[in-house]
């Protein structure tokens, strides 16, 4: 059995430890057979071990696998009745890289492995959700600056508009004051001019006559 871990890595589980001899030892009838059982055990554990050293799974191109594999044995008694018949087994399996499981010892580290990728998978989204708040700050920049940039054109467009109105009706000869004598002088108009516009021109004649007085007295004047 493969079992994939993060970051594409694999672990190798092997399951194919005989146990016939475990059976012969367990259903043994007088001393004799259970100890030469008990040694055939032993020794099948053994070979095993030597066996899934030899087999070196991790140079697999196919796998990524650490220099371990995982040999299963699915019956607790079973490994403990071979390290009490040959205790140099668990050493040995360490030194060839094997790593003995039993039942509780391969569900506890099946529970690391899903610890695993549940770390991985919060990582993911973690990674996901600072790339998302990037992207979402960066287009949040990009609007804010081209709206900036709108304001400052309306603003420019606003400034340009009120200049050239402003010629309308203030200065000497605006237009408003030229279209008024020429229907004081007789012209005929079929429209008349806004009388807002009309007004602003009085009230700006009136402001230019009012400042050529006083500065003609040496009297600043500020209208607001």
């Amino acid at each position: 059995m493969i079992v994939y871990l993060p970051e594409e890595r694999h672990l190798v589980i092997d399951a194919k430890t005989s146990l016939s001899a475990y059976t012969r030892y367990m259903n043994a009838e007088d001393e004799e057979s259970t100890q030469q059982a008990l040694c055939d055990h032993a020794k099948a554990v053994s070979d095993r071990i030597k066996e899934l050293a030899d087999k070196r799974y991790f140079e697999l191109p196919s796998l990524n696998s650490p220099d371990v594999v995982v040999m299963f044995i699915p019956i607790e008694s079973a490994y403990v009745a071979a390290l009490k018949q040959d205790e140099s087994i668990f050493q040995r399996a360490i030194e060839s890289n094997v790593l003995v499981a039993t039942p509780s010892t391969l569900l506890t580290s099946l529970n690391i492995v899903r610890q695993l990728w549940r770390f991985e998978d919060q990582s993911r989204h973690t990674a996901e959700l600072a790339k998302r708040a990037e992207r979402f700050y960066i287009k949040l920049k990009g609007f804010v600056d081209t709206m900036q940039t709108i304001g400052q054109q309306i603003d420019k467009t606003r400034e340009t508009y009120d200049r050239a109105f402003s010629q309308l009706y203030t200065g000497k000869g605006n237009l408003i004051k030229q279209a008024a004598e020429f229907k004081e002088l007789g012209v005929s108009v079929q429209q008349e001019l806004d009388e807002d516009v009309v007004e602003k021109s009085k009230k700006a004649r009136g402001i230019d006559t009012l400042e050529c007085q006083c500065h003609g007295l040496g009297v600043a004047v500020y209208v607001t």
